[in-house]
Parts: C-alpha cells; structure tokens; sequence
C-alpha cells in the first residue's frame, strides 16, 4: 500500500538526508584538517603538540590508520610501548599487511623479549617489503637473538651499506662484537653510528658501557659530558659526570654539576643536600655548614634543612645546639609535616637518654596526625619490643608494611616480633618474605636459618641454603651454614662434599679440614678424623682454633689420656700457652681433679687477666663445691677485668639467687636482658625470677608474661615451667597444667617446679597429684635452697581443708 505523504513531510526527509550526507563530509573534512595539522607539527619537531591533532582525528574517525601509528610512534619514543601495542594492534586488525605497524611490533616484542611474536610480525613485513632497510634491520636483529648469526650479520652489513645511518643495523654489529670480545670492533661499530646520529641515546649509552669496559676513564668522562649535552633533562647523566669529577678530583667541576642539579630540580631539597654532602666531603663541615645555613634562612625553607643543622650538631657532640635546633622547628612550625619530622629525630634522642614518656608523648602525637606514618610506626613499634609488648608493636608494623610493603627493614622488625610473641610460624613466614625481596641476600638467610634449626627443620634449612648459593655463588658462610645443618641431619657424605667445595673456594681455609673431619668423627671414624685434625694443627700448630679442635676430637673418641698427653706436650714446650691451658683445665675438670683445674684457671687468669672463660669455669669449680667467699671474690674480680663478660654476669646473677640477694639478681638479669634482648637463657631467668618473687603483683606478672611469650611453644622443660607458671598467675590454669606437668616429669630434681606442678593441680582439682608434687618439692628443698617452702605447706594445708569439705576444686591461689 502506498503510504500518501505531503510534499512538506517529503521536503524534510530530503533534508534530513542532505544533512546527514553533509555532517559526514563535514566529519571526513575535519579530519583530514587535523591529520594535516598533525603532520605539520611532528616536521616542525613538536610532536606533544602533535599528539592532540592526532587524538582528534581518531574521535572523529577511529579507522584512520595514520593518526594511529603517528600516536603509536610518539608513545614509542616515549618509552610507553604498552600504549604503543595498543595503537599497533588496531592497525594490524585494520590493515594486516600494513608494514610500519608490523616492523614496530616486532621491534617492540624484540625489546620484551616475546621472542615468537618478535619472529612473527616481521616475517609478515620482510615478506610484504623484503627490500626495505628498516624491516631489513629488524629482522637481523630478531634472527640475531634467535642464534641466526651468519644470516643476521650478512643482512645487517647490507643494510649498512645501503643506510650507514640506520642505527638498528649498527646495535647488531656491535653486539656480534661483543660476543666476539672484540671491544675496539665495537667501538669502532659505535663511533660509526655516532657520526650519522650524533645524538641517538642508544648508541651513546652503548659507547659509554664500552669505554667502561676499557676502564677508559678519561674517555668515559667525555662520554659523559656529551650525554649531558645531548640529554640535559635526564639527570642521571649529569649525576653520573659530577661523580667523575669528584674521582677525578676537579672539584670546581664536580661543585658545578651537583649545583646544575640543584638548579634543575629546584623542589628537591636532596638535590640541595647533595650540594651540601660534597662540600662536606671536599672542603669540611665549616663550608657544609655555611651552605646549610644559608638554606636555612631563606624563606620557607625545607625542614630538611634545619634536620641537617640538627644532625651536625649532634654528630660534633654538641647535643644541646642539636636538641635546640629540634624544638626550634617544632615551635616554628606547629603540627605541620616538617614539625613532625623533627618530632621523629627528637623522640630518637630520648630513646637514646631512655626518656620513654617523653618520646613515647612525641610519636603518640605524629601518629595522632599520620595514623600511617611509616617511621613513627616502626619507631614506636621498636620501642614496644623494648618494653615486652610484641603484640602491640606486631600492629604498628602491619600498618607499615601496609604502606610500605616491601620495606625489608619492617619485614625483619615483625619478624623478630612474632618470635618474641611465641609464634615462629609467622615469623618464618616472614623471613622467607623478606629472602625473596632480597633475592637470598646472605645474612637476611642465614637469620632465617638460624630460626628453621632452632624448630629442628633441617631439610627445610638446607632446601633454603642450597638456592640461596645458587643465588650467590659458592659463599664461604652459606657453605658453612649448609655443612653444618648435613652434620645436624648426620648425613656425613654431604657434609665431607660441602668440605670439598671450601677447599676450592679456598685451599688455605681451614674450615674445610674442620667440616670434613666433623664428618669422619660424625661417622665414629675417629682415627681418620683426628689424622685430618692432626694434620691441620701441623699446618698451622699456632693456631687456636686447630688445637681446639684436635683436643676434642680425641676427647669425642674417649681417648681422655691422649687429650691430656697432646696439652701437656704443648706445655711443656710453652707452658704459658692460654688455649691449652683453658683445654686441659676442662679435662681435669670433667674427670674430677678440680684441684688441679683450679690450679690451671689461676695460671690462665694471671697471664691472661681479662680471659671471661677462665672465670667463669673457676666459678663453677667453686660453685660445685660451696666455696662461696671464693666464689663471690672470683666474680667480681672477673667482672672487673672483664665487664663485658655476659656468661660471668649470668653466673653472678645465679650467686646471688642462690645467697637469696633476688632484688640484686633481677637487676643484674634487668641489665643483661637490655643488652641481649633475644638471649632465651637471660630472658627465661629474669621471667623466672619475676614470677617467683613478685607473683603478688600484677604489673610485675604481666611484665614477666610478656617476656615469656616467646615460650609458649618451646619444648626445653626450663622453659615449659616459665611460661606455665606464668599462665596460672594471670588466671588460665587451665592452660597452664601440660606444660608445668611436662616440665616436672623432665626435671623430676628440680624442687620449685614441682611446688609449680603442684600448685597448678591444686586449682585444676587433682588434689592427690598436687599432694604428691608438693611433698616432693618438700623433701627435694631440705638439700637445696628452696625460697617456696612456706608456700608448699599452705598448699598442703589448703588441700586437707579441701578433700575435708568434699570439695574437688580449689579457688584460685599464689
């Protein structure tokens, strides 16, 4: 049927139409305008400019193909190649025999290393071009790197003879140069491309590395100025020359280029820093501090600066001017940043004078502000391991990590926190972070060995050593480290090969016939194992370290008398040796003749006044035989000539336990804990001591809990009855009982753990087991000192009233 329209209904469709065909022209005709523009920018060398004509003509047309590979062009030079890929991939589905497009993304997935698709695009552009010298250039370069050598030489010496300037052709002459260790072929190959493209980044990076080969020094300087020419906004260079001129010693020179830094990133007080570090360097603190001065004063100036002056001061000794100038800046400048900043460096000073309230006031402050700041973080969550507060300090370090979640440093801090808190699991879950962060850095492994062995996991220990020397090549102290997990693990074969690899890595190391004669004696092949020793201690009969070793491979023989003929056969031909001396001492003692080992430690003592371990076993002799005027007298004279003996001080501390001096016993236990935080023996002593003297007091509990945490999984008995103990003093008997009940059946002799075992039965309800445990503490303190003998008998008295009411369930009790 046909539809009856009026001529004015059929004039505006016309119209329509008419507009529609005019919009498009109108669209195609702008386009073409923008292209033109675009084009006309990039040949006047404003290819930014470029990009905006370009992105319009992509609006308005998305299939042109040129505004798409100018923008992929210029995102190339730009270095951003994902944006590039884009812009290629929609030429190359526009137009799959497009050249250019093709050419590129070989080019670019040669870069990547995407090998397969690099061979791909540029088949299909030399089979579209085969003649053209860029498609030419790129396929020798991906025919080189896919070990198609002869072809990819023959093709990049035709393109260069045909287009010298052509400087994707020139890298593969080089690089076969290289190969080919023939550094002035490359140079020459380099020097060639310069002269066509003076200032092509590639080339010149790429004659620097060559004349660094050469250890060109002169040359590398000029290569560096150049650089700095050509490329004055890439400040790398420039910081690259001025410390050329500082090894050259032009010091004028080198002060020009740190303040040509400076100048071009005039935001950057490190830049200006940096000027002030080299005058420090150059010509002293006095010309530093004048230029930091300067800084100082000039309107709104950088905290750091003022951080600077405040960091000299303190480093001159001057701590009054240094602490000044920290709360001039923080009075100055409020609650800003800066002000912060200064607050951080102060709260350290009073960290160091153990002024805790007044840094712990500082960082509560900064952290009011900066929830998240990342230094005021793991400086307060420093200051919480200090204090026993692991869990505490656990939080802060998350939200660090969680604004810096690589920081390595942090990484370890939450580590050691998570031990301190008694779990190991998390802790080693970290320290496996932070080797991998550090890519088997060796001393970040070998913490987290020393953590694996102390959770016997050996094979987890040497899975871990063996890729961190692959990492690191055969490294003296992961070999080591590797040898003896293989001696833990009594697997003597790898342990005599890890002695092997020593030996290469170098013969006169003497750790080698050590790992090796450990294996021989691990295998009871005692004779084979003292020859090796032998045989070192006549290499090197002078050595300490070999006489140790040979006098107890014979004692771990049981060959006693031999261990006692070698040291008095080193005696008689020294008799002021000090080694055998120590050595022979510990043999007499260990067979009973303590007189003669107290005769022997006295020798030691005089020749060697400030010898700790000589002390510390005429100590123990002195101990063992309840000569305690002798023994406090030995101690101190030893502490005196040898403060910073930490197994004397410890014996000191149990001298005086046992004299039941408990107050000067923690404060010598206060001491060493501050000095070895993480000593388990010092920690577990103090705790001890805490808990035992001080139940009746909260804060003294929680403070001795908070030490033990790191107990709570441990299977020595010592420690078991600490953390236990603990438990029940803070309420959770329940808890408390295996572990104290373990520890009593280990340490069956030991009277204040079975009073422990027998307190916390009581409050479990095993009334007849508490019984038995207290009266066993009972009998076992009439023969030692035995500080809880009052409080065993109230136990016992409490379990009479008890089992006479019928009750099976005491309430809770100290």
């Amino acid at each position: 049927m046909r539809t009856n329209m009026s001529k004015r209904a059929r004039w505006l469709a016309a119209a329509g139409v008419m507009a529609f065909l005019a919009a498009c022209d109108t669209a195609e005709e702008r386009a073409a305008e923008h292209l033109r523009n675009g084009l006309a920018l990039v040949e006047a060398g404003e290819s930014a400019r470029a990009q905006v004509e370009f992105r319009n003509v992509v609006k308005l047309l998305p299939d042109n193909i040129e505004a798409r590979y100018q923008i992929a062009s210029h995102l190339k030079s730009q270095n951003n190649m994902r944006g590039a890929v884009g812009q290629l991939r929609s030429i190359i589905e526009l137009d799959p025999d497009n050249v250019r497009a093709r050419r590129d993304m070989a080019e670019i997935m040669l870069i990547a290393e995407q090998m397969e698709e690099s061979r791909r695009h540029v088949e299909v552009a030399f089979g579209l071009a085969p003649d053209e010298p860029m498609v030419r250039a790129v396929k020798a370069s991906v025919d080189y790197k896919l070990d198609k050598t002869d072809e990819a030489i023959d093709m990049a010496r035709g393109v260069l003879e045909e287009a010298p300037d052509n400087v994707i052709a020139r890298l593969v002459m080089i690089s076969h140069a290289l190969e080919a260790e023939l550094i002035e072929d490359a140079l020459d190959e380099a020097d060639a491309g310069l002269e066509f493209s003076p200032r092509d980044l590639s080339l010149n990076m790429v004659r620097l590395g060559l004349l660094e080969q050469k250890e060109d020094v002169d040359g590398i300087g000029e290569q560096l100025k150049a650089l700095v020419e050509y490329f004055p906004q890439a400040l790398q260079f420039r910081e690259a020359l001025a410390r050329w001129h500082v090894f050259k010693k032009q010091f004028d020179e080198a002060e020009a280029q740190y303040r040509a830094l400076s100048e071009a990133d005039p935001e950057n007080a490190e830049r200006k820093l940096d000027v002030v570090r080299f005058l420090n360097m150059v010509h002293g603190e006095a010309r530093a501090r004048e230029e930091l001065e300067a800084l100082a004063q000039q309107p709104g100036s950088d905290v750091d600066y003022g951080l600077a002056l405040s960091a000299m001061d303190l480093r001159a000794g001057d701590e009054a001017a240094g602490v000044a100038r920290l709360d001039a800046l923080i009075g100055a400048r409020g609650e800003s940043a800066g002000a912060d900043k200064a607050r951080l460096e102060r709260a350290k000073i009073h960290i160091r004078a153990e002024e805790f309230d007044q840094a712990d006031a500082l960082l509560a402050g900064v952290l009011t502000r900066d929830p998240q700041n990342h230094q005021a973080l793991t400086l307060r969550a420093s200051r919480y391991l200090a204090a026993d507060l692991p869990e505490e300090a656990i939080s802060d370090l998350r939200t660090a990590l969680d604004v810096a979640p690589e920081d390595v440093s942090v990484i370890l801090m939450i580590a050691e926190a998570y031990e301190r808190n008694g779990n190991s699991e998390l802790s080693q879950e970290r320290l496996a972070e932070a080797v991998q962060l550090t890519s088997f850095d060796v001393n970040v492994t070998l913490r987290y060995v020393r953590s694996l062995l102390a959770d016997d996991k050996l094979e987890v220990s040497e899975r871990l050593l063996r890729n961190a020397l692959a990492e690191n090549g055969e490294n003296r102290d992961l070999l080591m480290a590797l040898g003896q997990v293989h001696i833990e693990q009594e697997n003597w074969r790898e342990a005599e090969a890890v002695g092997g690899r020593l030996r290469i890595l170098d013969p006169d190391d003497q750790a080698a016939e050590r790992m090796e004669a450990a294996a021989l004696l691990g295998r009871r092949e005692f004779e084979a194992g003292t020859e090796v020793l032998a045989s070192l201690l006549e290499q090197t009969p002078d050595n300490p370290g070999s006489v140790v070793s040979f006098a107890r491979a014979l004692l771990a023989a049981g060959e006693v008398d031999r261990a006692e003929a070698f040291l008095n056969e080193r005696l008689e031909a020294d008799p002021d040796e000090v080694v055998s001396l120590l050595l022979l001492a510990s043999v007499k003692s260990a067979v009973g003749e303590l007189d003669e080992a107290e005769a022997l430690l006295k020798r030691v003592i005089e020749l060697a006044p400030q010898n700790a371990a000589a002390y510390a076993n005429l100590a123990r002799i002195y101990n063992s035989q309840g000569r305690e005027a002798e023994l406090q007298q030995i101690i101190s004279r030893g502490l005196e000539l040898s403060d910073n003996a930490i197994s004397l001080r410890v014996t000191q501390a149990m001298q005086m336990e046992a004299q039941g001096d408990v107050k000067e016993a923690i404060e010598i236990y206060e001491d060493l804990y501050s000095l070895r935080p993480n000593s388990a023996i010092i920690a577990n002593n103090l705790a001890s001591l805490l808990a035992d003297h001080f139940g009746d007091d909260p804060a003294t509990v929680e403070r001795a809990y908070n030490i033990a945490k790191r107990f709570r999984n441990a299977d020595q008995p010592y420690l078991q009855d600490t953390y236990g103990w603990l438990l029940f003093l803070t309420g959770d008997a329940g808890n408390a009982a295996p572990l104290v009940l373990e520890a009593a059946e280990a340490l069956p002799t030991n009277p204040t753990v079975q009073y422990h075992a027998g307190m916390v039965l009581i409050e479990t309800g095993q009334l007849a087991q508490a019984r038995q445990r207290l009266e066993r503490a009972l009998e076992l303190g009439t023969a030692v000192r035995f500080s809880k003998d009052y409080a065993a008998r109230e136990g016992l008295e409490r379990i009479d009233a008890l089992e006479a009411s019928g009750s099976d369930q005491g309430s809770a009790t100290q």
